[in-house]
C-alpha cells in the first residue's frame, strides 16, 4: 500500500469529529500508541492505601500503606485521552483508567470528558463497561476508572482472521451471532436511556476471555435531548447521514452495528475506495460493496440479509430499533425465519421439519416411494449441472517447465525468486491449452513501486479470435489500465465494464476473473469490481497474461474449470455456428428448434438467437421482427432491450430514452446491467463520431437519462464524464468525477491547463506526452517513446534533418516537403495522404470519401458545407467560422462577422488551426477599423495561459506587445512555423502602426513561402487575410 492509501486507511478507521471528516483534515491524534510499561509521564492517581488511612485514624494498619492505585502500563491512546492498566490495591483488583490527555484543558474538553464518564456510569448494563469513580490525579489530571477486561477487541479478532482460518472468538458463525446479540442488547438499553453511541466499530467491542462482551468507548456518545449535539464517527462504519453532517439517531447506531457485523462476516469493510474524495462520495451516498458470490456461498443468507438491512442507505429501510435487530439475530439463532429475508419454500419446509419432526416421520413410509423416484430424477438433473473441478493449473513460475505451458506472444518476461516479471513495454504471455466450460482464473500480481504504473491484466481470447501475432477480438480484462487510472473490461475497443479500482504499488493483489455462462466478472482481493453480460454464453478459448511497462510481477496463477455439462442445451449447435460467423446455418438450426418446441422457453431462446444472427448479417428489420414476437413471453425484458436498438437506429431519441428508463426501472438486476451496458454502447458510438448538432442533443439526453435513472451503475462512471467533456461541460466533469484522475486530467487539457496535468499527475504517461506536446515542452519527451519523440522533433522545426536521416513517416515527409513519398505509399495514414495531396496541388485526386474531410472542404472553399458538417466538432468548429467571418468582414457585414468570430468560452483551448486567427487576425481587423487597443486586449488574454497551444499565443502576444525581439521569438520551443508567423506579425504591427508600405514586404514574403512552411494544414483563413491585406495596400 502506498503512503497516501495507507494513511487514508488508517485515518478512516479512527474516530473523527464532524469538522475532521467534513474537511478530510488530519485527525487530532496522528497515531495510536502501542501498549507499553508505565513511564514518568504516567499519572499519579489520587487516593491512599487502606493501611495508611487506618493508621492515620489510630486503627490497626491492615492492607497497603502506599498509594491506592498503582499504574502498570499504557494500554492505548484515544482522541482525548490515554488508557492505563492500573491495580486498585485496596480491593486488590485490576482496573483500567482513562486520563484526559491535555495538560491545560479548555472548558469544552473537561465537560466532554466528564460527560463521557457520566454517560458510561449511567448505563448499568451487563454489556456496558462499568465506571467506578471520577477524580483528579496528584498532578491535577482528570481521570475515571473502569473495569478492565482480559481479552481482546472484536477488531483484533477480525484482523487476525482469514476466510480459511477464523480467530478463536469468532471461529463459528454462532459465536459471531452471540456477540452481536449482546451488543444489540447494550445498544437497546442505551437508546432507551436516550443515549446515541455514534461510534460503534469492531475496536469498541471488547471480548473477554470468559465470554464477556462489552460495548466500550462512549466518548463520542450524545444525548438525544441535547440541543447542540456534536457529531462524531469512524468513517469506515458511520452512517451516510453522519457523513453528510446531518444528524445521528438510533438508526445511525444500527447502521454502524450492521457495518461491524458485515466486517465480522466478510472480513472487509462494507465501503471502500483508495481515493479519499471517492470514499466520502460513496459513504455519503450510502453505497456499499455488496457481498461477492464467494462470500454469499460461505455465509448464511439470513445473516447476510440482516447485515444488509441494517446497512440500508435510507434510515427508514433499516431496523428501526436495536431490539428489532437483536430479535432477528435471535430468530436466526433459533432456526426461525428472519424479517430481513424472505425464505424459499425449501427453507420453510426444512424449518418446519425441524419443529415438527415426529409428525414428519409418521408419514415417512408413505413418502419413501416418492423419494426414490425423486432421487432418480435428481440423478438426471446432476448430469445437466456443472461442477467446479480441482485447479487445472497452479503455476508458481519456478524452474523452467512453466515455459512448456506458456508462450510469449510479445514483449519480454523474466523469472526471478519464483515470480514472473515484465521487462519491456507491452508483454503478453499465452497459456497454450484451450479451456472450455465455465472458467476461473485466479492470480496474484504486484505493481512494483519503482516501475511506471501499468497493466497487471488478463486477456480472454475466444475460440473465434485470432491468436497469431497480436491478439485481437479478445476480452481485455484490465487492472491498472491507462497508467493505473482505472480498471475494467474492453471488447472490440469498447468498454463493456468499468471500475474505479487502482492497484497500489508494492501491494500484492489477488485478482480473479470468472467466466460463467454469459457473464464475466472481475474481483480484486475478494471484492467484485465489475462485470459484463454478453448476448451468448461463453464457451471455449484461451487466456493470456498482459503486463504493460517493465516491473509488473505475477506471483501465482491458478486456473479452474467448471466441467462442461454432460447434457448440452438444444441451442448449443447454433451457438457454436454463430461464434464462427456461420449465420445462415445457425438460423436454420434455431428455426428447427422453434418448430419442434413451439411456445416453450427453449423456442423463445432460439428465436432470440435467430434475431441476433439476422442482425449480424445486416438484416436489421428481420431481426427486429423476430424479437418483436418475444414481447409478452418469459423473454419480454430482452425483447424490449433489443427494441432499444431499433429506436436508436430509427433516430427516435425521445422514445428511446423514455423506453430505456422505463425498462430499467421495472427490470431484473441482470437486465438492468444490460441496459447500463447498452447505454455505454450508445455513448461510445457518439463519442467516436464527429459531433453534430443532433449528436450533441443525443449525448445530452443520454447523460440526463443516466443521472436521473441509474446514476449508481458503476459501468457508466467512466463515459459520463467523457461525455460531459465532449459537451464542453468540463468543470461539471471535474466537480462530479474528481476522484478519477484521468478524467480530471483530460478536462484540464480541454481547458488549456495541460501544464497543471504535468505537475499534478506526472505518472499519467498516457497523457504526459500529449501534454508535453501541447505545452511546447517536447524536448522533455523520452526518446524511447519513438512516435511522440519524432512528432516533437517536427514541432521544433527539425523535420528536414529527420527526413535526411531516413525517417519517411508521413508527418516527416509532409513537414519537409516530400509529398510524393506519402501519396505513393498505400499504407500512409489517411490524414497525411490528404495533407500531401493538398500541399502538392493535386486536390483533384482526392477520393469521394476524402472530399468529406474538412481539410478538403476548406481548400475547395466549400466553407458553408464545412460549417454545416463540422460546426459542432471539438477540434474544427471555429475554422470554417473564421473563414466565413473574414469574408463577411471584407464584405462589410461586421455584425455577422463578429457573430461568427465569437468562441464559446469552453471551446477556446481545444481547436485546431485556431490561435493565429483568434488572437491575431480577428483583433487586427478591429484595430485596423479604428478599435484602438483591440490587439492589446487580445494579447493580454493570450498571456494568461502561457502553456496552451504549444506556447505560441504567448510568444505572439509577447512579440506584439514588444516584450521580446525577433531572435527571442524565433527561439521559441516549437518553432516549426516561427519564421512564417513572424512575417505575419511584422505585417500586422506595421499596419496598425500606420505604416502599410512597411507591412507589404512582410505579407509578400509570407506568401512566397511554400504552404507546408506556413502551417500544418493548407490554411485558407491565413491565405485570405494576407491576400486581402496585400491587395488593399497595393490599391492605396
Amino acid at each position: 500500500m502506498n503512503e497516501h492509501a495507507a494513511r487514508e486507511a488508517d485515518r478512516f478507521g479512527r474516530t473523527l469529529s464532524a469538522s475532521e471528516f467534513a474537511t478530510a483534515a488530519e485527525p487530532a491524534v496522528a497515531s495510536i500508541a502501542r501498549p507499553g510499561p508505565a513511564t514518568d509521564a504516567s499519572p499519579e492517581m489520587a487516593g491512599q492505601g487502606i493501611g495508611r488511612l487506618l493508621a492515620e485514624q489510630g486503627l490497626p494498619s491492615v492492607g497497603p500503606i502506599g498509594p491506592r492505585f498503582v499504574v502498570e502500563s499504557l494500554l492505548g491512546v484515544g482522541a482525548n485521552g490515554q488508557v492505563y492498566a492500573v491495580v486498585d490495591q485496596n480491593l486488590d483488583r485490576p482496573l483500567a483508567a482513562k486520563v484526559l490527555s491535555e495538560d491545560h484543558p479548555q472548558r469544552d474538553a473537561i465537560e466532554h470528558f466528564i460527560d463521557e464518564a457520566r454517560i458510561t456510569a449511567s448505563l448499568q448494563h451487563p454489556n456496558v463497561l462499568p465506571v467506578y469513580e471520577l477524580d483528579l490525579s496528584v498532578r491535577g489530571q482528570l481521570y475515571f476508572t473502569m473495569k478492565r477486561i482480559d481479552g481482546a477487541s472484536l477488531g483484533d479478532a477480525v484482523n487476525g482472521s482469514t476466510a480459511a482460518a477464523m480467530a478463536k472468538p469468532i471461529a463459528r458463525i454462532n459465536d459471531v451471532v452471540a456477540i452481536f446479540i449482546s451488543v444489540a442488547q447494550a445498544l437497546s438499553y442505551a437508546h432507551h436511556r436516550g443515549i446515541i453511541h455514534q461510534d460503534i466499530k469492531p475496536d469498541n467491542i471488547m471480548l473477554g476471555d470468559f465470554g464477556e462482551v462489552l460495548l466500550v468507548d462512549w466518548g463520542s456518545a450524545v444525548r438525544v435531548d441535547d440541543p447542540h449535539p456534536k457529531l462524531y464517527g469512524t468513517p469506515l462504519y458511520m452512517s451516510p447521514e453522519q457523513a453528510r453532517l446531518e444528524h445521528a439517531d438510533a438508526r445511525s447506531d444500527i447502521y454502524a452495528l450492521g457495518a461491524t457485523l458485515f466486517h465480522a462476516l466478510t472480513l472487509r469493510c462494507p465501503t471502500w475506495s483508495d481515493d479519499a474524495d471517492r470514499f466520502w462520495q460513496r459513504k455519503r451516498a450510502g453505497e456499499i460493496d455488496a457481498p461477492t458470490a464467494a462470500e454469499r456461498q460461505r455465509l448464511p443468507p439470513a445473516l447476510v440479509a440482516i447485515a444488509l438491512k441494517a446497512l440500508a442507505a435510507d434510515p427508514s429501510a433499516r431496523y428501526q430499533t436495536a431490539a428489532d435487530f437483536r430479535q432477528d439475530l435471535q430468530l436466526y439463532q433459533a432456526g426461525l425465519a428472519v424479517s430481513a429475508l424472505r425464505d424459499s419454500w425449501f427453507a420453510r419446509c426444512r424449518r418446519s421439519y425441524r419443529h415438527n419432526a415426529r409428525r414428519v416421520w409418521f408419514s415417512a413410509a408413505i413418502m419413501a416411494v416418492i423419494a426414490t423416484l425423486a432421487l432418480l430424477l435428481y440423478g438426471e438433473r446432476l448430469k445437466e449441472a456443472a461442477t467446479w473441478g480441482a485447479p487445472l493449473v497452479d503455476e508458481h513460475f519456478s524452474g523452467t517447465d512453466w515455459q512448456d505451458r506458456w508462450q510469449t506472444k510479445e514483449g519480454v518476461w523474466t523469472v526471478a525468486d519464483g515470480h514472473l516479471t515484465t521487462a519491456s513495454d507491452a508483454n503478453t504471455l499465452l497459456f497454450n491449452r484451450r479451456l472450455s466450460g465455465d472458467i476461473a482464473i485466479d492470480y496474484v500480481a504486484e505493481r512494483s513501486g519503482r516501475s511506471l504504473p501499468g497493466d497487471i491484466s488478463l486477456r480472454w481470447i475466444p475460440d473465434s479470435a485470432d491468436t497469431t501475432g497480436t491478439i485481437d477480438n479478445s476480452y481485455f480484462c484490465q487492472i491498472g489500465a491507462r497508467d493505473n487510472a482505472l480498471a475494467g473490461i474492453q471488447h472490440e475497443g469498447m468498454w463493456v465494464a468499468y471500475s474505479d479500482f487502482r492497484a497500489r504499488p508494492g501491494v500484492r493483489h489477488r485478482i480473479r476473473l470468472e467466466i460463467v455462462g454469459d457473464q464475466m466478472a472481475m474481483s480484486v482481493d475478494g471484492h467484485q469490481i465489475c462485470r459484463t453480460i454478453t448476448q451468448l454464453p461463453f464457451t471455449g478459448g484461451r487466456i493470456a497474461l498482459y503486463g504493460f511497462n517493465p516491473g509488473q510481477s505475477y506471483h501465482r496463477v491458478r486456473i479452474y474449470t467448471r466441467h462442461v455439462a454432460q447434457k448440452l442445451p438444444a441451442t448449443a449447435i447454433g451457438d457454436a455456428l454463430i461464434r464462427y460467423g456461420r449465420y445462415p446455418e445457425a438460423i436454420a438450426e434455431y428455426q428447427h428448434i422453434v418448430e419442434s418446441h413451439p411456445g416453450t422457453t427453449l423456442a423463445h431462446q432460439a428465436s432470440l438467437r435467430e434475431g441476433l444472427c439476422r442482425y449480424r448479417t445486416g438484416d436489421h428489420p428481420a431481426a427486429f421482427a423476430v424479437w418483436r414476437t418475444l414481447r409478452g413471453t418469459d423473454l419480454d425484458e430482452l425483447a424490449r432491450l433489443h427494441d432499444l436498438d431499433r429506436l436508436n437506429e430509427s433516430g427516435d431519441y425521445a422514445q428511446l430514452t423514455a423506453d430505456m428508463g422505463a425498462l430499467y426501472r421495472s427490470a431484473s438486476n441482470d437486465t438492468r446491467t444490460r441496459v447500463a451496458l447498452l447505454w455505454t454502447t450508445f455513448v461510445q458510438d457518439r463519442l467516436r463520431q464527429r459531433l453534430t448538432a443532433r449528436s450533441v442533443r443525443e449525448l445530452t439526453d443520454l447523460v440526463r437519462l443516466r443521472d436521473q435513472v441509474f446514476p449508481q451503475e458503476e459501468a457508466t462512471n467512466f463515459l459520463t464524464p467523457k461525455a460531459l467533456i465532449t459537451l464542453d461541460r468540463t468543470q461539471e466533469a471535474v466537480d462530479r468525477f474528481a476522484y478519477q484522475p484521468l478524467i480530471a486530467a483530460e478536462a484540464w487539457v480541454a481547458e488549456g491547463r495541460a501544464d497543471e496535468v504535468l505537475n499534478r499527475y506526472p505518472w499519467l504517461s498516457s497523457l504526459r506526452f500529449k501534454c508535453l506536446l501541447a505545452t511546447g515542452r517536447s524536448q522533455e519527451i523520452d526518446p524511447a517513446w519513438e512516435y511522440e519523440s519524432v512528432e516533437g522533433t517536427i514541432l521544433r522545426g527539425e523535420a528536414d534533418a529527420l527526413f535526411a536521416s531516413g525517417n519517411q513517416r508521413g508527418s516527416v515527409c509532409n513537414a519537409s516537403g516530400h509529398f510524393e513519398e506519402v501519396i505513393g505509399n498505400r499504407g500512409a495514414p489517411p490524414d497525411q495522404r490528404i495533407r500531401a495531396l493538398l500541399f502538392a496541388g493535386r486536390i483533384a485526386e482526392c477520393t469521394e470519401p476524402e472530399r468529406a474531410d474538412i481539410d478538403v472542404m476548406m481548400a475547395e472553399k466549400r466553407t458553408q458545407e464545412a460549417l454545416d458538417s463540422w460546426g459542432c466538432d471539438r477540434s474544427y468548429a471555429m475554422w470554417p467560422r473564421h473563414l466565413l467571418g473574414l469574408e463577411a468582414w471584407i464584405a462589410g457585414d461586421r455584425a455577422r462577422a463578429d457573430q461568427l468570430f465569437a468562441v464559446p468560452p469552453a471551446a477556446r483551448f481545444h481547436q485546431l488551426d485556431f490561435h493565429l486567427a483568434h488572437w491575431v487576425i480577428v483583433p487586427a481587423l478591429h484595430e485596423l477599423s479604428g478599435d484602438r487597443g483591440a490587439l492589446a486586449v487580445a494579447s493580454a488574454d493570450a498571456m494568461e495561459r502561457r502553456f496552451c497551444y504549444e506556447q505560441k499565443p504567448w510568444y505572439n502576444a509577447r512579440y506584439l506587445t514588444r516584450a521580446i525581439d525577433d531572435a527571442a521569438y524565433l527561439a521559441q520551443p516549437h518553432r516549426q512555423f516561427a519564421a512564417a508567423d513572424l512575417l505575419l506579425l511584422k505585417g500586422v504591427l506595421a499596419e496598425i502602426s500606420g505604416e502599410p508600405a512597411a507591412a507589404s514586404p512582410h505579407y509578400r514574403a509570407w506568401q512566397a513561402l511554400p504552404a507546408f512552411r506556413r502551417a500544418t494544414d493548407l490554411d485558407p483563413v491565413l491565405e485570405r487575410f494576407v491576400a486581402w491585406r496585400v491587395a488593399g495596400i497595393g490599391a492605396r
